[in-house]
């Protein structure tokens, strides 16, 4: 019997009994791991095969793997000649199937939604994509409001926001690269940027700094932030996030590279630009000359929030000639109440 352990391969048997247990020993006593047995009719000399279903039914759909496997395969009178892998295919009702092998790579995809068809002589297995939808709808980031401008932003699903992506930028130039990290969580992260613009040093540096990270799960974009990110100790982010698609898209067309986390609906992108904190994406949308002014604003505001605070507190304490006489006693007053 095969162990849990991933760094081994274990080729399917042509044994349905020895796949359905070693199955089960990997995926362990879990009560919504489905097995189903049934039979696939076959010329009257040779019977029928038996087969075996394993899902997942807290991920799965039951309903298209009754409708678009058990039924097709077992329900209708229509034996098979001769049992072919294309047979098979083409009795199933999905567009999204595949052959696998190896069944520690089958058992990983059943535990994403997918179903796994095993049948008794064959040592290859078919995985069909019944994957259950949980995702909320797309809506505007709370944290991101647009006046001017759309109001989409990106949800939990990654495929979901892949498409987003897909809508503003359909082109075959828009490189879309997976990366699965984390060794229970199996996260998929997708690594997303333009061929003919992107400089290909800083994809291949994402790309091996993904790869390099070593961790048992991984929940949020922002702990991948924390693994790639080039100067940890700097109070200044040298990675950005957003969550809405057109920003994202706006950045790959400058050259830049997203990440996006399939659970979390905020992508990153390198490089970002320190003056990126004062823009807006309704500036885009906006007159330059009334979108400069903005900025301007934005950055003069930015120096007083920073600067104002610490001359006052070294007038008051060090350099008290400087305050005018006027403000000399209501500012003694207000101290006076003031226990720190």
């Amino acid at each position: 019997m095969p162990s849990k352990d991933a760094g081994h391969t274990y080729p399917i048997s042509a044994k349905l009994s020895d796949n359905e247990s070693a199955c089960k020993e990997l995926l362990g006593h879990s009560t919504d791991a489905t097995f189903r047995r049934f039979s696939i009719a076959i010329n009257e000399n040779r019977g029928a095969i038996d087969c075996l279903l394993i899902f997942i039914s807290s991920l799965s759909d039951e309903k298209m793997i009754a409708q678009a496997i058990l039924e097709p395969l077992s329900s209708q009178f229509a034996p098979f000649r001769t049992l072919t892998a294309n047979d098979v295919r083409q009795k199933i009702h999905s567009k999204n199937i595949r052959e696998v092998s190896e069944l520690q790579e089958a058992v990983l995809s059943v535990l994403r939604g997918n179903s796994l068809l095993l049948m008794n002589g064959c040592k290859t297995a078919f995985l069909i994509n019944t994957q259950k939808s949980y995702h909320r709808s797309i809506d505007e980031p709370q944290s991101e409001i647009a006046v001017k401008g759309p109001r989409s932003g990106f949800v939990e699903n990654l495929l979901i926001n892949i498409a987003l992506l897909r809508q503003r930028l359909p082109h075959p130039a828009l490189q879309l690269e997976e990366v699965t990290i984390g060794t229970y969580s199996r996260t998929k992260t997708v690594i997303a940027y333009i061929k003919d613009i992107a400089q290909p040093e800083i994809v291949a540096k994402v790309k091996s700094r993904l790869l390099a990270i070593d961790i048992d799960s991984i929940d949020y974009s922002g702990q991948i932030e924390q693994f790639i990110e080039d100067h940890p100790s700097t109070i200044f982010p040298t990675i950005g996030n957003t969550q809405k698609p057109d920003k994202v898209s706006a950045l790959l067309m400058e050259g830049r590279v997203a990440i996006l986390t399939d659970g979390t609906p905020v992508a990153l992108y390198v490089p970002h630009l320190f003056f990126e904190a004062i823009q807006s994406s309704e500036d885009y949308s906006s007159r330059p000359f009334y979108t400069s002014i903005i900025r301007m604003l934005r950055f003069i505001g930015l120096l007083l929030s920073v600067m104002a605070p610490s001359f006052y507190f070294a007038a008051l304490n060090y350099h008290k000639e400087m305050i005018p006489t006027a403000l000399v006693s209501p500012l003694i007053n207000a101290r006076e109440k003031v226990p720190i």
